[in-house]
């Protein structure tokens, strides 16, 4: 298609970006669309002067309409999508794509692709990201509708002070039944001591659509889930406490 075209041309002008040392996360597989990590799972910290490696994986939806943030005067199908950049890397820190075209960091719809983040971070801090995605559609003319995904960030500490020690948290075992569901869903997790626990739902997009604080006993927890107002799909819910979080994934059939 045109986009296509373009987008091949636009690679020939273009200084090809390196290809990244990354493989698709098979867990998202089945999804429609998203970029993952999520914002609370996040990216691994970094170590200041030692090498780097986090990953972005990433579905191109088939639709506009499968993604509420795409404002265009119709639903059209989605020929191709295009990570433009990834804002705010801390100093020494990059990104390279696994390009599924010709075109620098290009990817096709529902076809699950991976760019990676890498590098030697040079700056201690917590660094704030924002990864900006434009889809390409066709009607008459080329369309783009820019999709920005934001929360996430890369703590780059001095390796002495101890960042997210996740061998210390107290919660394991999460899992929901059944799953898939419809109507209700038993959250069951185990901890090791009671303890305030925030529990969260997210969308494929980062959107939080459930979010409640709980206090569990020492032992298995069991809590029912019940969606209110949800569209069918799949969703991640995780655990937070004082030492670090906890994610699954949830797929809903509706009521």
């Amino acid at each position: 298609m045109l986009n296509r075209l373009l987008l091949s041309l636009t690679a020939i002008l273009l200084i090809s970006s390196a290809e990244a040392q990354c493989d698709p996360t098979p867990l998202y597989q089945d999804s429609l669309f998203g970029v993952w990590p999520d914002t609370i799972t996040d990216f691994p910290p970094a170590i200041i002067d030692e090498s780097y490696f986090g990953q972005i994986d990433i579905m191109i939806p088939a639709s506009s309409g499968d993604v509420p943030q795409i404002e265009l005067p119709f639903v059209l199908p989605i020929d191709s999508g295009l990570v433009n950049s990834v804002v705010g890397l801390p100093p020494g820190l990059t990104y390279e794509c696994n390009s599924q075209t010709p075109a620098p960091c290009s990817y096709l719809p529902q076809s699950l692709g991976c760019a990676a983040i890498v590098g030697t971070p040079t700056e201690e801090g917590v660094f704030p990201l924002e990864i900006n995605v434009t889809a390409y559609t066709f009607f008459i003319v080329l369309l783009e509708a820019p999709v920005t995904f934001e929360g996430y960030e890369v703590v780059v500490s001095d390796g002495i002070t101890s960042i997210r020690e996740r061998d210390l948290f107290q919660v394991d075992g999460l899992r929901n039944l059944p799953n898939p569901f419809t109507g209700s869903t038993i959250i069951r997790f185990n901890t090791r001591s009671s303890m305030q626990l925030r529990f969260t739902v997210m969308d494929l997009l980062g959107q939080v659509v459930w979010d409640e604080s709980i206090v569990s006993s020492t032992g298995q927890n069991d809590i029912e889930f019940t969606p209110s107002g949800l569209e069918t799909g799949l969703y991640l819910y995780s655990l937070t406490g004082p030492e670090g979080t906890v994610t699954q994934r949830m797929i809903y059939r509706g009521q």
